[in-house]
């Protein structure tokens, strides 16, 4: 369903297009990033994790239903274990409405780390759809702006630089 990986070999082939005897061999393999997901989800709630944080598949980008479904079985293998969604629709490809971020609330997501840079659909996921999905700001230019209507947190990558003024904040 995301990117599935192949464990076939592939022969390099000559000018003619014809592989032959003397052509290197190249084996192409790959993990499913699926799989590898799962196995994670599944290691951190063997380990006590409180909480995933998930990033949608941006190599190969997925549609809402496919992302569901991901997400979906995630939170089945990780034991339910919370879901905070990482939406960073920049990296993804994945733009969602407030209402389909909200939606995912049906699938184990219970936070929303909004890297969307997009105030006013951050606003109607903290007015509007609060009851469904907790969000936070996860865009550094929109700290103030996150903090001053209420949010509960801010997930940005300053805190990584300066984390005494973070905490402060």
């Amino acid at each position: 369903m995301i990117q599935a990986g192949t464990n076939e070999k592939t022969s390099s082939t000559s000018a003619s297009n014809t592989p032959t005897a003397k052509s290197p061999s190249s084996p192409a393999s790959a993990p499913s990033p699926q799989k590898i997901c799962l196995d994670l989800a599944a290691h951190a709630a063997t380990a006590g994790a409180a909480a995933l944080m998930v990033v949608p598949p941006f190599y190969d980008p997925v549609i809402l239903d496919q992302l569901r479904d991901l997400l979906s079985e995630i939170h089945t293998t990780s034991d339910s274990l919370p879901i905070v969604y990482y939406h960073i629709p920049a990296a993804s490809g994945l733009h969602l409405s407030p209402a389909e971020i909200a939606g995912l609330s049906d699938v184990g997501v219970r936070y929303l780390k909004d890297t969307s840079g997009n105030a006013p659909a951050f606003t109607e996921l903290l007015f509007g759809l609060h009851d469904r999905i907790t969000a936070f700001n996860g865009w550094d230019t929109l700290t103030f702006y996150g903090l001053a209507p209420g949010a509960k947190c801010s997930v940005w990558g300053a805190g990584n630089l300066i984390p005494k003024l973070a905490v402060q904040l």
